[in-house]
């Protein structure tokens, strides 16, 4: 590029970022080195490759694999459950929740519900399936009181839908087949918990106009059901979020303020309690880029972030799905190539 009466950035605005490689360029002999003496710093930013300008090494090497390795996306953050109980109140509400809601649904009603309390159940029917699993059970069951928001549009159904006091909610779960989820106690690692404390819960005494202290806790894990037509037993996988806050006065110390129930079909969680894998299973190349370009078109991530999220999962394809719907909020806008749906 010596001696091509260059006179400004502008003229080369043109070649901005076509070289990708390009090591070393000479300007000597131009207008430029006089009308704009800091155009070497420009330079260096649009060939990211670029180390030697006139003859002059400005980087090595070594300093630009140091450039280009802190612009990478770092991993997709996986701290574990994040469980700030107050009181051991998260704990001992779970430890009850499921065993009773498993064998004496209209007495969990009645002690942990009231009027102002409010359930929902969302069906997500698109969620990829455990290759490994039996054939999904039928919806059916679940589809009629289902309020997914994306498939129920018009406002009277999702007024329908969402059920409000213990009666309704009574009413609701009597139509739900029977369950039975692990023992918490005994198949912790079938479930992933997290619990933080909320502020600004309406006083169901009515003295603090400011709201009082409560908490919400999410539940992701499976459980097993019994089809109430066939007698046929399956397992479905379900992430259940409450908001608790205290119970109205001389009506119990706590109370359910919101519960949201979301049912997909099943899928082995990640064992967040095991101890992590030193050797990776090995797979094909051409598996993996399979499984890259199938997580980009179902999550909108790009190759890069959908081949770390892989990678920490031990190629596990569905858990790489859960992994991914866990932590989805956490990630910046540059890991998504298309905007994806909250």
């Amino acid at each position: 590029m010596s001696g091509n009466q260059v006179a400004s950035m502008q003229a080369l605005q043109p070649w901005k970022g076509k070289f990708k490689y390009l090591e070393t360029l000479f300007m000597t002999g131009n207008p430029i080195e006089t009308t704009d003496p800091s155009y070497p710093s420009t330079l260096l930013e649009w060939f990211p490759r670029l180390q030697n300008i006139n003859g002059t090494q400005l980087r090595t090497p070594e300093q630009i694999a140091e450039q280009e390795a802190a612009l990478r996306p770092k991993p997709i953050p996986q701290n574990g459950p994040d469980f700030r109980d107050v009181g051991g109140i998260g704990e001992n509400f779970l430890l009850e929740f499921f065993a009773a809601y498993d064998s004496d649904r209209p007495g969990l009603a009645s002690r942990l519900y009231n009027e102002d309390s409010r359930f929902s159940i969302s069906v997500d029917t698109r969620a990829a399936p455990d290759p490994n699993a039996a054939a999904p059970m039928s919806w059916a069951s679940y589809i009629k009181l289902s309020r997914n928001l994306t498939k129920i549009t018009m406002p009277n159904p999702r007024i329908q839908r969402l059920f409000r006091g213990a009666a309704s909610i009574q009413d609701a779960w009597k139509t739900l087949p029977l369950t039975r989820h692990p023992d918490i106690k005994v198949e912790i690692n079938k479930y992933i918990m997290d619990c933080h404390p909320l502020q600004g819960l309406v006083d169901p005494s009515g003295q603090s106009s400011g709201g009082v202290d409560g908490l919400i806790v999410a539940v992701h894990g499976e459980f097993e059901e019994q089809d109430p037509n066939t007698n046929a037993t399956g397992k479905r996988s379900f992430s259940r979020t409450f908001v608790l806050g205290p119970g109205k006065p001389g009506k119990g110390v706590i109370r359910v303020v919101s519960d949201m129930l979301s049912l997909r079909t099943y899928s082995l969680l990640p064992n967040v309690f095991a101890a992590p894998v030193s050797i990776p299973t090995t797979a094909p190349a051409d598996q993996h880029q399979a499984m890259i370009t199938e997580l980009c078109k179902q999550t909108g991530m790009t190759p890069q972030y959908s081949e770390m999220c892989l990678t920490q999962v031990n190629w596990e394809f569905d858990q790489a799905l859960v992994i991914f719907n866990e932590k989805k909020s956490q990630l910046p806008a540059e890991a998504f190539a298309t905007m994806v749906g909250s």
